[in-house]
């Protein structure tokens, strides 16, 4: 189970927990997205969940959260990963992605750093982040 929050813009020290299995949580964004103001951003912040996942859902979690993507507007979600490597080779163990709908209208995924599972620091990939500005741009 993963446990999604949801701030409201009016009561702000008041989250309420909902407890969903990973496949169900694009709809609950899409619910946030479309509750809120449209002058208002989402962003789903991910950290260490696929591992916990079997194959299938986690295709079938990534698979809704493009598509998420695709479905808003330019510059209204974003979608950020801290996920283990399956092989880090000599750097560190996981790494940092930034998935979101590029000026062009296509849904990207930007690996923009590596850093440790408790991190001090990132390690980032300029030329990355300068894909992600330009994309966005």
């Amino acid at each position: 189970m993963l446990q999604a929050s949801l701030v409201a813009p009016n009561e702000p020290t008041r989250p309420s927990l909902v407890a969903l299995s990973a496949p169900l949580v694009p709809a609950r964004l899409e619910a946030i997205a479309r509750w809120l103001p449209a002058s208002r951003r989402v962003i789903a912040f991910q950290s260490f969940l696929e591992s916990y996942l079997d194959l299938e859902r986690r295709q079938l979690y990534r698979q809704k959260m493009r598509e998420w993507l695709q479905i808003g507007a330019f510059g209204k979600r974003a979608w950020t990963e801290c996920e283990p490597l399956d092989d880090p080779g000599s750097g560190p163990p996981s790494q940092i992605a930034i998935s979101l709908k590029t000026r062009a209208g296509s849904v990207e995924r930007f690996v923009v750093g590596r850093c440790d599972y408790h991190p001090k620091q990132v390690m980032i990939d300029r030329s990355e982040v300068t894909r992600l500005i330009t994309a966005t741009a």
